[in-house]
């Protein structure tokens, strides 16, 4: 399977290949689809009705919005009228000074109450209509009364009214005047006087108003300050909402339409499908997805069941195509699969055939050896002498296998050409291959050509101990016997010479073999074979752990997991833990103070050693301060800053850039420090730097 990461990314296209599922029933190959394919498949499906919204209108007499479907019937929503109005129709939500200015809804006595609609009941103190003569009188105690008229003969009326200063006198025809002080200048002020005076004389803030919320305190409300739902079509005016209200995440063209985005709570415009047909959902049961059509006939495609799988090494996980397995997680390897090379013990008996030989054209009677070339082959038994103890009786043919075998005899082929067999050493002078026929006084021998041949012996014979190397041809001359030494075939393989062993292996004269010291090496090891008790350093019974470490406890090292501040994963990576980085382990640059006592000229600041500054005295002169040591994303702080004169930035070399953000300046009125901090934003040779002035009371009680 393909590492899904290395796929490229590109624009599909309608002939592009979508990867199916096999039949269902288990018969047929795996289906491939064409994106054009699903095209055609949904737009048979859901036929071609072009019903779509072509207009919006609207009547703000009544109300109501009508939006025009072609291809459909038009869809109505009734609003209330007060949906058309313009904001200046309705009273405005600020503070009460506008409020009492507001020409448009002047909130008087007259827009409030309606003629004749004041009912007696609306006057405190009064329940009910009372009855037909009745007076309205007060009781004293700041309530009205209806009381009823006892003297009708008494013309004691009411002929006037004056005022001196906020006394009325009420001038009474046949009785008493009464004057009233209840009034207070507010009484005869007009509106006008009473708007000015507020204006001029109150000021209000949002503590005035007690009933006052969150809303009364913004100039305009974002995302935070409305609720869900709340915005419906009735408390929307027409033409109020603009693209640039709306949460869009990209730039609109010319005939797309806005769908809901990729993140929750944003819109994107789309092209235009040209109907009211479309894809409002997707779910899954299975290996099926149900491709949800608004306003059509569902869709649904069967995937196979890796569609929808992770990568990863559980059960119902799909594996990348560069994962790896442990032999261990190979249930069913043999024995041999975590080997090189077989041993003797690997191979099972009679396994190993004439064929498995390197050279398998051996002819009956031969006999396999190793050529000078160190390779198999196969020769015939005349060629070379072979000691009776390398044949025993368990090697003989399945013939033959109960033969034994005595002193004297020798092997060779059976009768029946079937197997060999151990047989008495009796070979007939007419048996060998001569030149010519065998006669009294000859013996076997080589002519000239190095055919056998009968050939006279005279009387010469040889004597024991006397057949030396010499007469061998494939022994050197001067080969010399002695304790612990080898024969060993000599460099252009022709001779075979004594030599003592030497190098890694020593040998003794009983045949032992001894390693000698340093003469294992690294590459000589198989691997997986130095276990802990090989080492002397490592505990005997440590085991090779995920994620853990080799440590010393003084007497030798242990297998422990990595905890604290630092752990380690099984790849080696370590990870430095949350929470775990303190203050006193940054660096120097980042943590210490340093103290600068020279107040004039250029001062080196070296950054190397601290990011904070601190200045003893004022400051006097022209001052320069000048960085250097500064790394990358370093904040260096230098206070405080005090007296009348000008401060210069730079650096000891280069050519860098101080950006200054905020909109405090030094202040040298003497009574003031200033705290400086600037922020290295990258320390090339022309760096850049970001600073910030702040000031403060040199006076702690004044602050």
């Amino acid at each position: 399977m393909a590492i899904i990461s290395s796929y490229t990314i590109g624009t599909p296209t309608v002939d592009d290949y979508l990867i199916g599922t096999d039949d269902p029933g288990g018969q047929g190959p795996t289906k491939n689809f064409t994106l054009q394919s699903i095209i055609n498949l949904v737009s048979g499906s859901l036929g071609d009705n072009n019903f779509y919204l072509s207009g919006i209108s609207s009547n703000s007499s009544t109300g109501a919005i009508t939006f025009t479907v072609t291809g459909g019937s038009n869809q109505t929503l009734t609003l209330g009228t007060a949906a058309f109005k313009a904001t200046t129709h309705f009273a405005l939500a600020t503070d009460l000074t506008t409020h009492i200015n507001d020409s448009t809804q002047p909130h008087t006595l007259d827009s409030i109450v309606t003629a004749q609609s004041l009912l007696p009941t609306k006057l405190k103190g009064i329940t009910g209509n009372g009855t037909n003569g009745q007076l309205v009188s007060v009781d004293g105690s700041g309530n009205f009364v209806l009381i009823n008229n006892t003297d009708n003969n008494d013309n004691f009326f009411l002929n006037g009214i004056t005022k001196s200063g906020t006394d009325l006198t009420f001038s009474v025809s046949g009785g008493t005047n009464i004057t009233t002080t209840l009034f207070k200048e507010a009484a005869f002020l007009t509106k006008a006087e009473i708007r000015t005076d507020v204006l001029q004389n109150v000021t209000f803030t949002t503590a005035s108003f007690t009933d006052l919320k969150t809303l009364a305190k913004l100039d305009q409300v974002d995302t935070n300050e409305i609720k869900s739902a709340a915005i419906i079509n009735e408390k929307i005016a027409d033409g109020t909402i603009g693209e640039e209200k709306l949460n869009i995440t990209n730039s609109p063209v010319n005939g797309y339409v806005l769908t809901a985005g990729s993140s929750a709570g944003t819109m994107s415009w789309v092209q235009n499908s040209a109907s009211n047909y479309f894809l409002d959902g997707i779910s899954k049961s299975n290996e099926t997805l149900t491709f949800s059509i608004n306003g059509g006939t569902n869709v649904t495609y069967t995937f196979g069941a890796g569609a929808f799988a992770d990568f990863g090494a559980g059960a119902n996980d799909v594996a990348r195509g560069n994962h790896q397995h442990v032999l261990a997680d190979i249930t069913d390897s043999g024995a041999l699969a975590g080997k090189n090379t077989a041993a003797t013990g690997d191979i099972d008996n009679n396994a190993i055939t004439l064929a498995k030989l390197s050279d398998s054209s051996a002819t009956n009677g031969q006999i396999l050896s190793v050529n000078s070339s160190g390779n198999l082959e196969f020769i015939n038994a005349s060629a070379v002498s072979v000691a009776t103890a390398r044949l025993l009786p368990t090697s003989v043919g399945s013939n033959n296998s109960s033969v034994t075998g005595k002193g004297g005899q020798i092997v060779r082929v059976n009768s029946g050409a079937t197997a060999v067999e151990y047989t008495d050493l009796e070979v007939q002078k007419d048996e060998f291959d001569t030149g010519n026929s065998p006669t009294a006084g000859k013996v076997l021998g080589l002519d000239s050509n190095n055919d056998l041949q009968w050939i006279d012996t005279g009387t010469a014979s040889i004597g024991t101990d006397t057949l030396t190397s010499a007469k061998i041809n494939f022994f050197e001359n001067t080969l010399n016997i002695a304790a612990g030494k080898i024969l060993v075939a000599s460099s252009g393989g022709t001779k075979f010479d004594s030599v003592a062993m030497s190098g890694d292996i020593a040998i003794a004269s009983s045949g032992a073999t001894t390693i000698q010291a340093n003469a294992v090496e690294t590459p000589m090891i198989v691997d997986d074979n130095v276990t802990p008790a090989k080492i002397s350093i490592i505990d005997d019974s440590v085991a090779a752990t995920s994620a853990h470490i080799l440590i010393g406890d003084g007497t030798d090292f242990g297998n422990v997991a990595l905890s604290g501040d630092v752990t380690i994963a099984a790849n080696g990576a370590t990870t430095i833990q949350a929470d775990s980085v303190e203050n006193d382990m940054l660096e120097a640059r980042f943590t210490d103070e340093v103290a600068i006592s020279t107040l004039t000229g250029t001062v080196a600041f070296n950054c190397a050693s601290g990011s904070v500054f601190k200045l003893s005295g004022d400051l006097t002169g022209a001052y320069t301060i000048q960085l250097a040591g500064f790394k990358k994303g370093q904040v260096i702080t230098i206070y405080p800053l005090k007296g009348n004169q000008t401060v210069n930035l730079a650096t000891a070399s280069g050519s860098p850039t101080f950006n200054k953000l905020g909109g405090t300046n030094y202040e040298d009125n003497g009574t003031s420090s200033n705290i400086l901090q600037i922020e290295c934003v990258d320390d090339a040779s022309n760096a850049t730097f970001f600073y910030s002035l702040a000031t403060f009371a040199s006076d702690a009680s004044d602050i």
